[in-house]
């Protein structure tokens, strides 16, 4: 791809990725999320890893034209009994 946004759905291929923007995310606009660098249980590789191969969960990224990861967005689906319809 040459110019503009690709949009796509991460996966567990791009955890690292992921994780650094993340952090880069928590530092810049901390108001915009419930956890802090310090807590934040998405820095964790292996919790992300588990997230993005899963099928309760989405994470979807902006690829500029050099594939770098630019903005992204989540979905999750709560999995207790009396959550789930929200």
């Amino acid at each position: 791809m040459s110019e503009g946004y690709a949009v796509r759905r991460l996966t567990p291929s791009d955890v690292a990725r992921y994780v650094e923007l993340r952090r880069e995310m928590l530092l810049d606009t901390p108001v915009a999320f419930l956890g802090d660098p310090s807590d934040d249980e998405c820095l964790d590789p292996a919790v992300m890893s588990a997230r993005l191969a899963g099928e309760e969960s989405a994470v979807f990224c902006a690829v500029d034209g050099a594939d770098a990861l630019c903005a992204v967005a989540g979905l999750y689906r709560e999995t207790r009994a009396k959550m789930r319809h929200r």
